[in-house]
């Protein structure tokens, strides 16, 4: 019996030793930034630069045509056969 409670003890005190502390990672701490940041003029001195501005040659720009609407009722250039049926209508 004495066996038991003395594993038993042992078993559970390493269980409780084993056990993980809180610990705060860096991936899990919140960040803070600054609200503004300020730049120097000594922030850009030992920035250079060596390049040349590359344009194109010639710019080609097309005026655009007007819009022609084809109509879809033909107008009708005589009216001869309805006078000379208003005519035979009247007399």
């Amino acid at each position: 019996m004495k066996r038991i409670i003395v594993f038993a003890l042992l078993t559970f005190s390493a269980a409780a030793l084993a056990q993980q502390e809180d610990v705060i990672d860096e991936d899990t701490r919140p960040k803070t930034y600054r609200q503004v940041t300020e730049l120097d003029e000594d922030d850009f001195k030992a920035l250079e630069m060596d390049g040349e501005l590359v344009r194109p040659g010639i710019i080609r720009t097309q005026e655009r045509s007007p819009t022609t609407f084809h109509p879809m009722i033909t107008l009708r250039t005589d009216f001869n056969a309805e006078m000379a049926s208003s005519i035979d209508d009247i007399r």
